[in-house]
């Protein structure tokens, strides 16, 4: 039975590995893979509860009323976002080190990421948390 193939837009056999079909990279190999592993560990899950627990489950960047807030007491969706990612860490110091994470939510997880919050700013925020925290 012959198809048409979405990569090239020939014509070939069903089941045929066109070569201009790209190749997939695996999320379990190299960096990604580590990244990915990280994330499932036991130690993962408690400095992430830590972090929820210390930000009091609350948007961080919500509760400062910062960079069009659109709610102040933003608990859903939640994320615990690295400031610095584990892609830049490569001593791997800051993967579970609290001081280098910040529960934001959705929304400001998406604006963290594309950098439109300043580094210095999340890590100031931070600092303010664990203080707190420890202080409380």
């Amino acid at each position: 039975m012959l198809k048409s193939c979405s990569y090239c837009g020939g014509i070939h056999q069903f089941g045929y590995d066109c070569p201009k079909k790209p190749k997939r990279i695996k999320s379990t190999e190299g960096l990604m893979g580590e990244i990915h592993k990280a994330r499932t560990t036991q130690r993962w899950f408690k400095v992430r509860d830590y972090v929820r627990e210390r930000d009091q489950h609350l948007c961080q960047l919500c509760v400062r009323n910062l960079y069009h807030t659109l709610q102040r007491y933003t608990f859903n969706n939640t994320q615990v976002h690295h400031v610095i990612p584990m892609k830049e860490d490569e001593d791997r110091n800051l993967w579970y080190n609290s001081e280098n994470l910040l529960l934001v939510c959705k929304y400001h997880h998406d604006m963290c990421e594309r950098g439109e919050v300043p580094r210095e700013e999340q890590l100031e925020i931070v600092r303010e948390q664990e203080y707190k925290y420890s202080n409380y």
